[in-house]
């Protein structure tokens, strides 16, 4: 599902803003033989999330909106905190195509983190025999490629 941004400010924002607060989460889950209580294999979640104080859910709203609400906004009180999560595989597959292959994130961390999730996406892995398999598809080799991103940003 295609999406145009022309001429928006937003995506620019939103990249600055996800290489400060958003997650790119590649979880293992078990799965345990219920007679053995053996390990039998793992299932691999993917979810992009930002969390920021309770106080500012109407910027989570905000994203959510111009990403037409394919996110889901939880609220934890007794944490004072709101979390906009992408938690569809569609919805994750959205951000991918429309916002993160094209603009490129700034730091490393965050670079690696998504290009995990990315890759483990495209490969259609969800599901695993061992953890040294997940070790394979983590990346920690990239350096964001700061001449590319200083002409976008400073374009925007």
């Amino acid at each position: 599902m295609k999406k145009e941004f022309k001429n928006d400010k937003f995506i620019p924002w939103f990249i600055g803003f996800c290489d400060a607060e958003c997650s790119f989460i590649t979880n293992l889950v078990p799965r345990i033989n219920k007679q053995t209580k053996i390990i039998t294999s793992y299932r691999v979640l993917y979810r992009i999330q930002i969390g920021l104080s309770i106080k500012d859910k109407s910027t989570l709203e905000y994203i959510n909106s111009k990403f037409d609400k394919i996110g889901k906004i939880y609220v934890y009180e007794h944490r004072q905190e709101s979390t906009l999560s992408f938690n569809s595989l569609d919805s994750i597959r959205f951000l991918i195509e429309n916002v993160f292959s094209k603009n490129p994130l700034l730091t490393s961390y965050q670079a690696n983190r998504y290009a995990t999730l990315e890759a483990g996406l495209l490969k259609n892995k969800t599901g695993l025999k061992s953890v040294e398999e997940f070790e394979t598809m983590v990346i920690n080799t990239i350096e964001p490629k700061f001449e590319e991103c200083s002409k976008f940003y400073l374009d925007n």
